[in-house]
């Protein structure tokens, strides 16, 4: 999101994940199952991005608000952008 790319592209590899889970997912799920949780925790939720997005934009404004709220000045913003982006 801070680097202006599509969701639909975020989404994309977020959901790459389970894929590449696959190898140790029995034993990811051994271990989320011995801590109490359910199977669900080994997986990607399908709507994440999308509602990360929606929260921050409805609870905060955008996304240049909420890390303005936290401190997280443009200056920093355009570092990390030239960081990841170059």
């Amino acid at each position: 999101m801070i680097l202006d790319i599509p969701l639909a592209a975020i989404e994309h590899d977020y959901f790459l994940t389970d894929g590449a889970l696959m190898p140790t997912r029995p034993q990811m799920l051994k271990e989320i199952r011995e801590v109490g949780l359910t199977d669900e925790w080994a997986s990607t939720a399908r709507d994440m991005i999308s509602a990360i997005e929606r929260h921050i934009r409805d609870n905060h404004g955008g996304l240049d608000r909420y890390l303005d709220s936290i401190g997280f000045d443009q200056h920093q913003r355009d570092r990390v952008r030239e960081t990841l982006l170059y």
